[in-house]
């Protein structure tokens, strides 16, 4: 037993006020005359009498008196017998790709779902348990659920394989939204990781709020420091000559001692010995892209604890080209007066090992074919006018994920373009201004952002250009004059991207096809304009949401993942198909067809997953240190304080008997001391 106010146990000194009381009473007592023997008899057995009723009467006094003291200290129980206090908890798993790893025979993911179920096991009866996973996005499994619901849900996450998750943060502060909507008084919120190096956590956010318990676990014991895994794979667009192929591939090769590459029937395209390399080249046969699945393996050979990103998938297949179509809104029979001319000759001479660049110079009216026909940047080089069928028809294009580039020249007419491109244009035209003197140019942020390449183009002469004013509110300024003003800009439309450069594709207005870095800085921005590619080219990591065009004639698309299993679409009005709940590593293949009985292979829409290398990184991190809640109103401290004792009715009812028999007793004892 304990005492919630244990001071007020000095008052038991009180007791000493009945036992003086009693004392002084009976030594006041007159003394008693008798003339004859058998008055001294009478005497005597009335004093026996009053020596029997008056300890009762003590006693009632002193135990009145001691009842009151406890009544004053409120008695509690051992914390032992306390009753049950149900409590609100949210756990928060990391399902990152790093918790696979095997610690002996067990998974440290299988090893944090063992201490989830355990700190379940243990919640008081009808307490509330919520369950998140901080993959990417976030997934909240169960909000304020009973807990054998959740233990359920627990054993079935033993078949799920982390992938993804950079989420961690976010799922945590969504679990405290969960919690503090509680109305119950005892909250707490577990996150359990792996607390890798790669997990975004910063310490300022683990500050509890009013009444909320915060506990942070890692759940691995070993720190891991070293782990072998590929980060990445290019095939080389140009030969190697002799019919072979250049395959760069950028690793980690921790304690992996061989790189082999495998085809999708198992058969060795190519291998090499590692010994610290970062970077391999491996050459493979033509062959090898002709064969009928383009999947493959690229697998390191090696102890290692973290298997499953020893293996990289990939698509042997040649790379396709980067769309760009051309409308030239004053052709040139002569090259050097062409308004595109220069700019298409720098795409075309473009690095290859990004990828190569297909240009197509149009007329107005092939426009409508630019979603069938898949382009994925669309420049319109001093466009005086289209109709609005067509405007339509680009809107539609960008919405869809296409690039779209203005340029601006002579045949422009300020306030009709601002009118009819109101919905794309990321800027308004205000009519066009000659200068006296050339304008140098500047870089902005934003640029850089793209390459270091944009940088060469500052202080290229600008004679001309069109003012634009105002800019819109999400468009970003790519370069810009001496005063300051905004000469190229872009923005994001729908799932595409606009750019606007306010002077002449050519050097009519302008210096920059003279400039050194216009070849790789329009390389550059043509391949940033074109956003998201139209066909699959690198391997993604798990969910991310692809977008899978639909050919023509197609009405349906199955889709099989590495493991065999299929799930089949079928597209109505829809232009692409969107899959973002791939978690599977490994390659997937897609067939087409007009129906479901008339499925064939589409090589370009083959895609993969593969493990992001970001969380193979095994360095561990800091674990954010845990919190108890701060002292507050009406929440945890203060709830056990409000809690009346189990006592008290019994203590209320003991000095209501020991009251009413001092009542009674007391009459008695004075009429005898007065006899």
């Amino acid at each position: 037993m304990s005492f919630r106010h244990p001071e007020a146990l000095l008052a038991l000194l009180l007791l000493a006020l009945p036992l003086w009381w009693h004392r002084r009473r009976r030594v006041a007592l007159p003394p008693y005359s008798f003339s004859a023997l058998f008055l001294l008899r009478r005497s005597e057995s009335e004093t026996r009498l009053r020596r029997w009723q008056d300890p009762l009467l003590l006693a009632l006094r002193l135990a009145l008196v001691a009842l009151l003291v406890l009544l004053m200290a409120d008695p509690q129980p051992p914390r032992a017998t306390l009753p049950t206090t149900r409590l609100s908890l949210a756990l928060v798993l990391d399902d990152s790709f790093s918790m696979r790893r095997l610690e002996g025979r067990e998974s440290v993911w299988q090893r944090t779902l063992d201490r989830a179920q355990g700190e379940v096991a243990k919640l008081p009866p009808a307490s509330e348990c919520s369950l998140l996973l901080g993959g990417s996005p976030p997934r909240a499994l169960a909000v304020r659920r009973p807990c054998a619901w959740v233990r359920k849900r627990l054993r079935a996450l033993a078949t799920h394989a982390p992938s993804r998750g950079d989420g961690l943060l976010a799922a945590y502060r969504q679990a405290q939204h969960i919690v503090d909507a509680s109305s119950l008084h005892e909250r707490r919120v577990l996150v359990l990781s792996d607390w890798a190096a790669h997990v975004d956590f910063p310490t300022s956010a683990a500050q509890p709020r009013q009444g909320m318990a915060l506990r942070f676990e890692r759940t691995c014991e070993r720190a891991k420091q070293e782990n072998a895994f590929i980060e990445s794979a290019l095939l080389e667009a140009r030969s190697a000559g002799a019919g072979m192929r250049s395959l760069r591939v950028r690793l980690n090769p921790g304690r992996a001692e061989r790189l082999v590459l495998r085809g999708s029937s198992g058969f060795s395209w190519a291998a090499a010995s590692l010994s610290g390399q970062r970077e391999i080249v491996l050459r493979l046969p033509e062959e090898a892209l002709r064969a009928p699945h383009p999947a493959a393996w690229l697998e390191l050979e090696g102890n290692d604890d973290l298997a499953d990103d020893d293996r990289f998938p990939l698509l042997l297949r040649e790379e396709p080209a980067l769309q760009v179509w051309v409308l030239n809104g004053a052709p040139s029979a002569n090259p050097n007066e062409d308004e595109v001319h220069r700019f298409m000759r720098a795409l075309l001479l473009a690095p290859r090992e990004r990828g190569r660049f297909q240009l197509r110079s149009v007329q107005a009216a092939e426009l409508e074919r630019l979603q069938a026909d898949h382009a994925d940047v669309l420049v319109l080089a001093n466009v005086r006018s289209l109709d609005a069928r067509l405007r339509e028809q680009v809107l539609s294009f960008v919405e869809g994920g296409g690039g779209l580039f203005f340029t601006l020249g002579e045949q422009v007419e300020a306030r009709r373009a601002s009118a009819e491109w109101q919905a794309l244009l990321p800027a308004r035209l205000q009519p066009s201004l000659g200068m006296p003197t050339a304008r140098p140019l500047w870089t902005e942020g934003a640029a850089l952002a793209l390459g270091s390449e944009a940088s060469s183009l500052d202080g290229t002469r600008i004679q001309r250009y069109f003012p634009l004013s105002p800019l819109d509110k999400t468009a970003q300024s790519l370069f810009r004059l001496e005063a300051g003003t905004a000469l190229w800009v872009w923005r994001k439309q729908g799932r595409g991207r606009v750019a606007l450069l306010a002077t002449t594709l050519d050097d009519a207005w302008n210096e920059l096809p003279f400039r050194p870095g216009y070849l790789p800085w329009m390389s550059r921005f043509v391949r940033a304009l074109a956003g998201d590619p139209r066909f699959p080219r690198r391997a993604e990591v798990p969910g991310t949401r692809l977008h899978l065009p639909r050919l023509a004639g197609v009405s349906v698309m199955e889709v099989i993942d590495p493991r065999g299993g299929s799930r089949v679409f079928t597209l109505e009005r829809q232009a692409a198909l969107n899959l973002d709940t791939q978690t599977e590593i490994g390659p997937y293949r897609v067939r087409v067809g007009p129906s479901a009985r008339e499925l064939h292979e589409e090589r370009r829409l083959a895609f993969t997953l593969a493990a992001p290398p970001r969380e193979s990184l095994l360095k561990p991190g800091r674990v954010p240190p845990s919190s108890t809640p701060p002292a507050g109103p009406g929440r945890i401290e203060q709830a056990a304080s409000d809690t009346p004792s189990p006592y008290l009715p019994f203590l209320l009812f003991g000095l209501l008997l020991l009251w009413l028999g001092e009542a009674w007793m007391r009459p008695k004892a004075e009429n005898r001391g007065s006899a």
